[in-house]
């Protein structure tokens, strides 16, 4: 290679993470191949994006043990992060002292390089110790142990990797007491809380681990990167600037890497492979769906395609930050079938419910609103009936326990009569009802899940009363059958 091709080719490390992991994955593993995959493209995409877009300032990455995540973000990532600017802050953050040493130990390695330094000429070293690199521009990457001491370090890039430990004596005070840290002594470390970046890299373990932590918050812009050893669907994955690949389902994720043998081997557990490689973590206790009961369409369907037209409103009864949400779901009903439309959940006092309900209600032109009569949901109903010449909107009194309520539907997702948008199509809170469904009655939330089920119950009590099937509903169902049946 002459000098100009070398140029050509360090500018493009320069500017590119994937070329840059091809460059020095094996400075970083002595003697190791680079067995390249599209997981790893996948990967290098949602980091450069994370970095050069304000947008994106909090991500998730979820995929199986030995697949490479934490070589590419805490290690390599951070290296070409300070190569492209010395001068930044970076926290890494591992379960134990001995990770967070080795991937410090091998961030010094890559950077230490003869090659990283003839390509990164304005990045050296003027202070060594695994616990700190310092950079002769002030920058450092810092080493950390979850629950370590880490105040008086700013950073401008936060990355936890699996905070938790992979134990089966994992607690959930254990878990609790981490998801708290990483809110109450963590994230205070931004040096601009509204630019910095918080990457969490994570081998699932529970349903409320730190992922699952993360993503039930409704008012934090977190993006999640799942990527299961074996697709449970189709998916069309990002793999670089319109660049995507097609994983098709029951296709796993790196065949060259783990074949069908290593998953058989993984499957011998059903709970640790559900979580640890499928990054859908069981339950503590039985469940009464499973995923595969839940249906998926990917056509969009206007609200003229549908026969009837619901929305279920559960409204909550505190603002306070760990207490249930107001919830507002839509379903179409066509062809007796269920279709999920969209879903909202919020900490919002009733002024701001009600407009929750009329966005919906401008959306997708219900026939019906039903609102439980507890709550929030009692102004919400005084509110809206005059609105609406007391026309369609109907106050539901809750009966039975949430448990019951579930089980009296279950028939339906059994028949596979219950559809939700494909995954690639859903919105963040179509997809915490969808889990709300899977983890009940042991999930961390289900508010949008009692919305759901409000309607779902009260039609299939509604036909039944009637002995009509789903598809003959009425237009406009008497508002007293609602008050008395329910």
């Amino acid at each position: 290679m002459n000098k100009h091709d070398k140029d050509v080719a360090d500018a493009i490390i320069r500017q590119n993470f994937m070329a840059f992991v091809i460059k020095f994955f094996s400075i970083m593993n002595p003697g190791a191949v680079f067995q390249e995959n599209w997981h790893h493209r996948a990967i290098a995409h949602e980091l450069m994006q994370c970095e050069q877009s304000f947008e994106l300032s909090r991500l998730i990455v979820n995929l199986p043990p030995q697949h490479g995540k934490s070589e590419l973000i805490s290690v390599l990532y951070v290296a070409w992060l300070l190569g492209r600017d010395p001068t930044l802050n970076i926290l890494c953050v591992s379960y134990g002292e001995p990770i967070a040493d080795r991937f410090a130990s091998l961030t010094l390695l890559v950077i230490q390089s003869d090659e990283y330094k003839r390509i990164f000429p304005d990045t050296k070293l003027v202070k060594i110790a695994l616990s700190e690199l310092v950079t002769s521009k002030g920058g450092r990457r810092m080493a950390r142990s979850v629950h370590g001491p880490i105040t008086g370090h700013p950073a401008d890039v936060i990355i936890v990797d699996d905070p938790h430990k992979i134990d089966s004596s994992l607690t959930n005070a254990e878990i609790e007491k981490t998801n708290r840290w990483a809110d109450e002594t963590l994230a205070p470390r931004l040096t601009m809380p509204s630019k910095g970046k918080i990457i969490c890299v994570q081998q699932r373990t529970r349903l409320n681990d730190l992922t699952g932590h993360y993503m039930s918050k409704p008012n934090e812009p977190w993006h999640q990167l799942k990527l299961p050893l074996v697709a449970t669907e189709d998916e069309v994955i990002p793999t670089g600037p319109n660049e995507t690949y097609h994983r098709k389902k029951g296709e796993i994720l790196h065949p060259a890497w783990r074949g069908p043998k290593d998953v058989l081997i993984a499957k011998q557990n059903p709970r640790i492979f559900a979580s640890q490689y499928q990054q859908d973590p069981m339950p503590e206790g039985g469940v009464i769906l499973k995923p595969e009961q839940i249906g998926s369409y990917t056509e969009f369907r206007r609200h003229h395609n549908y026969e009837h037209i619901f929305l279920g409103i559960d409204g909550a009864s505190s603002l306070a930050e760990h207490a249930s949400y107001s919830a507002i779901v839509a379903v179409g009903i066509r062809e007796s079938k269920f279709y999920a439309l969209d879903a909202r959940r919020g900490h919002v006092e009733l002024p701001e419910l009600r407009k929750m309900a009329l966005k919906f209600y401008e959306d997708f032109g219900p026939s019906h609103i039903l609102i439980e009569d507890a709550a929030s949901g009692i102004g919400l109903h005084q509110m809206l009936r005059p609105q609406f010449d007391n026309q369609g909107v109907y106050s539901v009194p809750p009966q039975g326990s949430k448990e019951q309520r579930l089980y009296e539907v279950q028939h339906l997702f059994i028949e596979n009569r219950v559809l939700f948008p494909h995954k690639s199509l859903e919105t963040k809170d179509m997809s915490t009802l969808r889990q709300e469904l899977l983890t009940a009655p042991h999930g961390k939330t289900d508010d949008l899940m009692d919305a759901f089920v409000l309607i779902l119950r009260s039609v299939i009590k509604y036909a039944a009363h009637n002995r009509l099937p789903i598809s003959y509903l009425h237009h406009k169902v008497p508002g007293h059958f609602w008050t008395k049946h329910k």
